[in-house]
């Protein structure tokens, strides 16, 4: 997999993009990336699918179900036609300056017909004119903000393709749950705490996951995944929990009062929630491993480097002896 983010998303998204469902992510993408464009409705749009007023740029997009000679013909063809219409019916409303042809190349490169083309159109009308391919619309993408990123591939690429799902799902994981992250929240764990930001990111990976569509061998990880690691969340969220310091953990401000007639309550309270909190970690982890197994036996045989996922804890009646399992293996 890419260690870029959304790579295998926007890949998809791309591929199998056209026409208006093209448009509408290019158009919601150069709003996010480009101050001040506007959109432009299809019907009678003069040649102009979206521009920029204060620079006088304007912004042609054809993305057609496949790239062949045909098509690249084609494409030659539009981008002066509507460069003329353009010309004629936005012109004496804002002045021209630039001209920018948006073609989907569906990752084929971009063609030296159409290159030509848009340099002639370019020398022929007095015009900056620019050729943008995927490869242009991939560098405005990841200049966006991370929240803008996402939002753009929840919006476009869930449920597209089935079979690529849990390809994307591995890749969240991967990214937002790795073995060194999972290890270091395994520690604090141990001693009955866990980081907001930590538990605020396994979240929005369990949302994500929750709403893509898989086959139904996939479902049955997933689902059974999703489900250990809510519980995981909903456990530092428990009545009796708070958070201090940046973390969320019991609330032991009772203690403060000495002696406390509710002392053996609160106490008994403390240790039914630490067994949960053991019981939530425990399946969490297993449900990882699954997961990474699952992935390993049906997509990448090196996924998370072959590395799996573990706990570590202190054996019983000791002081300084750790053990290290994996949750589910036998132990």
């Amino acid at each position: 997999m890419s260690d870029v983010k959304f790579a295998l998303e926007l890949e998809l998204i791309f591929h199998k993009s056209d026409d208006l469902s093209f448009q509408s992510f290019f158009n919601e993408l150069m709003r996010m990336a480009v101050p001040g464009f506007c959109p432009v409705r299809q019907q009678r749009d003069g040649g102009n699918d979206g521009f920029v007023g204060a620079t006088g740029t304007f912004y042609q997009v054809y993305s057609p179900q496949r790239i062949t000679d045909a098509t690249l013909k084609a494409a030659s063809l539009k981008l002066v036609n509507d460069f003329d219409k353009l010309a004629a019916s936005w012109h004496y409303l804002i002045k021209l300056k630039k001209y920018v042809f948006v073609l989907n190349d569906k990752y084929q490169g971009a063609d030296a017909e159409v290159i030509r083309r848009v340099a002639k159109l370019g020398r022929d009308r007095n015009v900056d004119a620019e050729f943008l391919t995927l490869g242009g619309l991939e560098d405005l993408f990841y200049k966006l903000e991370d929240g803008q990123q996402r939002r753009l591939i929840n919006r476009y690429s869930i449920g597209r393709t089935h079979s690529s799902a849990i390809k994307v799902a591995a890749q969240a994981v991967s990214e937002n749950l790795s073995i060194e992250k999972w290890t270091e929240m395994d520690e604090q764990i141990s001693y009955g705490a866990l980081d907001v930001i930590d538990l605020k990111a396994i979240a929005i990976l369990v949302s994500k996951l929750f709403s893509m569509n898989f086959l139904d061998d996939e479902s049955v990880v997933i689902k059974n995944l999703v489900a250990r690691l809510n519980e995981l969340v909903n456990v530092f969220h428990d009545e009796g929990t708070f958070e201090q310091n940046g973390e969320r953990c019991w609330n032991s401000t009772w203690k403060r009062t000495y002696p406390n007639p509710m002392a053996v309550f609160f106490d008994q309270q403390l240790e039914v929630w630490q067994k949960k909190v053991s019981d939530s970690c425990y399946n969490a982890c297993a449900a990882l491993s699954e997961f990474a197994t699952y992935i390993r036996k049906r997509h990448f045989p090196d996924f998370l480097d072959y590395c799996s996922y573990s706990m570590l804890r202190r054996e019983a009646g000791s002081i300084d002896v750790y053990n290290q399992f994996i949750p589910g293996s036998g132990e």
